[in-house]
C-alpha cells in the first residue's frame, strides 16, 4: 500500500493535457491493484494498493519524440555521409589533377629545345613515369627520358588524352599529344 498526500489547493484548477492521475490509475489497475483519490478536510490524498510480487507494466514510451529523432537521424546521417564522400571525392580529383595533369594551353607554350628548368616553370605537376595502357604511343626519341601528363583542363575533365614530354641532355626533344589506342573492329 502506498499513501501520498498534501494540502489541497483552495480551488481545483484543471490543466489542459494533464493526465498524471489517470496514467497512474491505469498503471496501478493494470497490475491488479486499486487506487483512491480523496479530498477531505483541506487535504488531497492518493491511496494505492498494489499486490506484491507482480511486475508493473512498462511505462509507455513517448513515441512522438523518439520517432522525430529517428526521422532526423534517417535524414541527417545519409546527408552528412554524402557530403563527406562528395568532399573526399572532390579532394582526390583535385589532388590527382595537380599531380598528373598538364593544361593544353600550357602544353602549347612549350618549345622544343627548351631547358628542363624553363619547362619546369610551365609544367608544375610531377606527371607519370609511363603512359596509360590504353594510349597509343609512338617510339621514344633515342637516349631520352620521358614524363607523361593527363591532358586535362581541370579536375572534372575525364578525357583519355595524354601529353608526353621527353628530355635528352636536359633539353626538351619531344612534346607529343597521345590519343587512346584504336581497337580492332568488333572488340569492345
Amino acid at each position: 500500500m502506498v499513501r501520498a498526500g498534501n494540502r489541497a489547493a483552495a480551488e481545483a484548477v484543471a490543466r489542459p493535457g494533464a493526465s498524471g492521475l489517470e496514467a497512474l490509475r491505469q498503471l496501478v489497475e493494470g497490475s491488479g491493484g486499486t487506487m483512491q483519490v480523496t479530498h477531505r478536510h483541506g487535504r488531497f490524498e492518493v491511496l494505492a494498493r498494489i499486490p506484491r510480487l507482480q511486475r508493473l507494466p512498462a511505462v509507455p514510451a513517448r513515441a512522438p519524440r523518439r520517432r522525430s529523432a529517428r526521422i532526423w537521424a534517417a535524414v541527417l546521417v545519409p546527408v552528412v555521409l554524402l557530403g563527406v564522400l562528395g568532399g573526399g571525392l572532390v579532394y582526390v580529383l583535385d589532388a590527382t589533377y595537380r599531380a598528373t595533369a598538364l593544361h593544353p594551353s600550357d602544353f602549347q607554350r612549350l618549345e622544343l629545345g627548351m631547358s628542363a628548368e624553363a619547362v619546369a616553370t610551365i609544367v608544375t605537376a610531377p606527371g607519370l613515369d609511363r603512359a596509360l595502357p590504353i594510349t597509343a604511343e609512338p617510339a621514344r626519341p633515342e637516349n631520352s627520358q620521358c614524363r607523361y601528363y593527363a591532358a586535362h583542363t581541370g579536375p572534372f575533365d575525364f578525357g583519355n588524352e595524354m601529353f608526353r614530354l621527353c628530355f635528352s641532355n636536359n633539353k626538351l626533344v619531344s612534346a607529343d599529344q597521345l590519343y587512346p589506342a584504336k581497337t580492332p573492329e568488333g572488340t569492345p
